[in-house]
């Protein structure tokens, strides 16, 4: 589970930490407030992070920070250019 996200530097974000709570959590705003944004975010990280845990899983691999960062910036790349 998320508990916390850290963006800086993307898209409408230029600084801003966000902490979730268990169970649901509602993200409201105004229009053009970055809310999809967010939430997509949000989606690739947590793909990203599961797709590591298989390889660890199956493979017994962890990744470098190099990697992670390569594989999230191919999946963030993915993932916006379908808005």
């Amino acid at each position: 589970m998320l508990h916390k996200l850290n963006i800086k530097n993307f898209t409408i974000f230029s600084d801003n930490q966000f902490e979730f709570a268990p169970g649901i959590n509602m993200i409201i705003g105004e229009n053009g407030t970055g809310k999809s944004h967010l939430l997509y975010l949000a989606y690739t990280i947590d793909y990203v992070w599961r797709e590591a845990l298989q390889i660890y899983l199956s493979e017994h691999k962890i990744k470098d920070k190099e990697s992670w960062q390569r594989d999230l910036a191919e999946k963030l790349k993915r993932v916006f250019r379908l808005m």
